[in-house]
């Protein structure tokens, strides 16, 4: 008899463990979670565990990453390349199983699947959810839904989607009817839905949280919307239940960023559902599932921050600052003591934009200064975090590095221009591709590289093929800016149309302001304007001996100008932002860059906060403990947690108590994606998706996805 109990005991634990190990969503389960029950791999062991399986896909696409963490059905592990393709790998060795081409985006930030005698996964790509058969990878029905970077939510008989500008939407799961749809618009904002979406079945509740509403500069949109708002939306009819908005008239780009991460705590002796958000800020929004009310009343306050000078913009009247859960980072730079590491003479341009910076919480965007702040790449970003039931906690990546703000105004006619352009540049295209079937290719391609060769490119241009069009076109414009002098001797840098130029976070830190609107930010006399633009030259090392006189001159130009523009609505007000580099493209404060963050929620205390990853220069010599990361974490019921993401494109494992650091291995490319961990015949594996990253500083991309076990694990 104790035989038979016993062997009860084993089966059902078995085949327990066997379901748990099922990862059928990216995120670990529709709360968010991202954490494993699986506690094999733990402290004492972690030092035997290395690589037991690669695959490459062979899909490399410029500076982009795989943002997908795998997920495991049909024991199969199921991932996606950068070129829309599925793959089915063998748990054991990564062999491939199945694959089928789909079209990119697809599964962009995840994978879904249910599991059963039909296991099925569920691919949102750019215009339908696709269901696959997961044990071939055949194509069994489409749900036209409308662009989603998200995975997915199933329940029952529905199939849930967050669409990336059309909100949410619910189909029958059996004959993909439509049953519902949730728009975020409102007072003509429409914000987008691209990092977060979670489901707590308990209370039939979706939550999405919202980006920034589009802009960084919002006099055309001063009524209310739903724009960084954490949103629960009933599942069963699609109608709202609450918001919290977190961010009002956002002028930054402060999204609320990750799944929000739902589970239960006990208040009063009796269990209550509650749900926590994160932010780019460094503020965890803490809400119970059931109204939004906040789970620490006392732990918020309202901020009443500084008036915008931007002419048409109206600062919100208030923002909320956060003390409990405590935050995690922060945006404020502190400009007198965060730049000393650096020489002024060394790093004199950057110098130059901080004397001319501002910071502080909240502080709007201006054109008469620089906003110095870090949160636009974090703290947290788009992975999001992890939560431990064990002590209801949540462990959180952050970033912690500078960017700058700017303002700038844009030429309604020259947009104009370049938008016709493009659409010239295609009959173009199409001519030639009409020209080069009847006639001979190569001649072709022979007048066409000569003249492509003879041409003089903008230094600063990254080459649109369209561009030289919109030149030429609005070259005929009879404006100040396109008088000889302007043409002669500013065209090269600023651009025909005055319009500027700035690289992007992929790109770095390069920048020629925009000359549009000139005398509406600078209505000093000519000849002091004239010296400010000599000093402004000369203090960058750019040679400026012009004539006074034909300066001047040229200034007038513009400044009639742009009291044209100005006259019929005709200039644009802009808002960007760029990353804050310093002369070696390090990000220019002092380190660290980055870390990671334990909160405690039963009282929202900050339990511990460490550094994340390291800097390394050319000699491979540690320059910063502690660096910025997209890729995220997995914690597990072993007490410890893996992160990956860095640019030194290592995986770790620290000790979800203090944080130590207890393992690392270098990953073929760096971490582009939560990792995740599945049980497969008694052997648990750890597996990171090690595609590169997108911006300034990360190194090479690449197309890998590996797998970790303990080498004395045998199955």
């Amino acid at each position: 008899m104790k035989i038979f109990f016993a062997f009860i005991f084993f089966f059902i634990t078995y085949n327990f463990a066997f379901a748990e190990s099922k990862w059928l969503y990216s995120s670990g389960n529709y709360e968010g979670h991202k954490h494993s029950i699986h506690k094999q791999i733990n402290e004492n062991n972690i030092s035997n565990l290395n690589i037991t399986w690669k695959f490459n896909s062979k899909k490399i696409s410029g500076r982009n990453v795989v943002q997908t963490t795998p997920i495991y059905v049909d024991n199969k592990v199921i991932i996606a390349d950068i070129s829309g393709a599925i793959y089915a790998l063998n748990p054991k060795n990564g062999l491939e199983i199945w694959n089928v081409k789909l079209n990119p985006p697809a599964a962009r930030r995840g994978i879904t699947a249910i599991s059963g005698k039909n296991p099925k996964i569920y691919i949102s790509t750019k215009k339908y959810v696709i269901e696959l058969d997961a044990r071939n990878g055949n194509i069994l029905k489409k749900f036209k839904s409308g662009l989603s970077l998200l995975p997915p939510i199933i329940d029952e008989n529905k199939l849930f989607v967050a669409t990336l500008k059309n909100g949410v939407k619910a189909f029958d799961l059996n004959n993909g009817e439509l049953l519902w749809e949730f728009s975020l618009k409102k007072n003509n904002v429409k914000p987008r839905i691209w990092s977060g979406f979670s489901y707590d079945k308990i209370t039939k509740s979706l939550f999405i949280v919202t980006s920034n509403p589009g802009g960084l500069y919002g006099g055309d949109r001063l009524k209310e919307d739903l724009s960084i708002s954490l949103i629960s939306i009933n599942s069963n009819s699609g109608k709202k239940n609450w918001h919290f908005q977190h961010i009002r008239h956002d002028l930054w780009d402060f999204d609320l960023v990750g799944s929000p991460m739902i589970f239960s705590i006990y208040e009063n002796n009796n269990s209550i559902r509650v749900v926590a958000a994160l932010s780019k800020t460094g503020d965890v929004i803490y809400l119970k599932v059931k109204d939004g009310s906040l789970v620490f009343p006392n732990g918020i306050k309202k901020n009443y921050p500084s008036r915008s000078d931007v002419s048409g913009e109206q600062t919100a009247s208030f923002q909320y600052t956060f003390s409990k859960p405590q935050p995690f980072s922060g945006i404020s730079v502190d400009l007198e003591n965060d730049f000393n590491h650096l020489d002024k003479i060394k790093h004199k341009k950057l110098f130059k934009i901080i004397s001319k910076g501002k910071s502080g919480l909240y502080t709007p965007p201006s054109f008469n200064y620089n906003l110095i702040l870090y949160g636009l790449h974090g703290g947290a970003e788009w992975p999001g975090g992890s939560y431990i039931e064990k002590d209801h906690s949540i462990i959180v990546p952050f970033n912690k590095d500078p960017w700058v703000i700017r303002m700038e105004y844009k030429d309604y006619i020259f947009l104009f221009f370049k938008k016709i352009s493009k659409e010239i540049l295609k009959i173009k295209l199409s001519i030639n591709k009409i020209y080069n079937k009847f006639f001979d290719s190569s001649a072709t391609n022979l007048v066409m590289n000569s003249k492509k060769n003879s041409e003089i490119l903008n230094p600063w241009d990254k080459s649109n093929p369209s561009d030289s069009i919109s030149q030429t076109l609005f070259s005929l414009v009879p404006y100040g800016g396109g008088n000889n002098f302007y043409s002669m001797n500013c065209k090269s840098c600023h651009g025909v149309g005055r319009e500027g130029y700035y690289e992007n976070e992929k790109q770095g830190d390069k920048y020629v302001p925009s000359l549009v609107g000139f005398n509406l930010k600078n209505n000093n006399d000519k000849s002091l304007l004239f010296n400010l633009i000599k000093k402004n030259h000369n203090d960058l090392d750019i040679k400026f001996e012009y004539d006074e006189k034909y300066t001047i001159e040229m200034l007038e130009n513009f400044e009639k100008y742009d009291n044209f523009l100005n006259k019929f609505n005709l200039l644009k007000i802009n808002g960007f932002w760029q990353a804050l580099l310093d002369e070696n493209g390090n990000p220019a404060t002092t380190p660290p860059w980055g870390g990671i963050a334990k909160i405690n929620l039963k009282d929202g205390s900050l339990k511990w906060k460490i550094p994340f990853g390291n800097r390394l220069d050319e000699n491979k010599k540690i320059i910063s403990k502690g660096d910025k990361s997209f890729g995220g974490v997995l914690t597990t019921s072993s007490d410890i947690f893996f992160a990956t993401g860095t640019p030194d494109e290592m995986a770790r494992a620290f000790l979800s108590k203090d944080g130590k650091l207890i393992w690392e291995r270098k990953l073929p490319f760096a971490g582009s994606a939560p990792p995740m961990s599945y049980n497969y015949k008694g052997c648990q594996y750890v597996v990171f998706t090690a595609t590169g990253g997108q911006f300034v500083g990360f190194k090479d991309n690449g197309d890998a996805t590996v797998a970790y076990k303990l080498d004395d694990c045998e199955n």
